[in-house]
């Protein structure tokens, strides 16, 4: 399970341990975001399982729509 939290400049993420065993990183995610999309994330951390993005005006659904695809590629 993960769940997803959004508003117009922020995405949170908190997974269960089910979802961390088959891959889920919350850290990593935001990692390969801020790579992908280096104007869309103002800033983002947190830790494996739980996370918040802060993205930059105009972007927010953009980036919950990136985060929810990666997480649809999980195993």
């Amino acid at each position: 399970l993960v769940t997803l939290g959004y508003g117009a400049r922020l995405v949170s993420v908190r997974a269960n341990p089910e979802a961390r065993e088959r891959g889920f990183d919350a850290s990593a995610m935001i990692e390969q975001l801020k790579g992908e999309m280096k104007n869309a994330v103002e800033s983002g951390g947190g830790h494996d399982v739980a996370a918040s993005i802060k993205v930059n005006k105009g972007f927010g659904k953009i980036v919950l729509k990136w985060v929810s695809d990666w997480i649809e590629k999980l195993d």
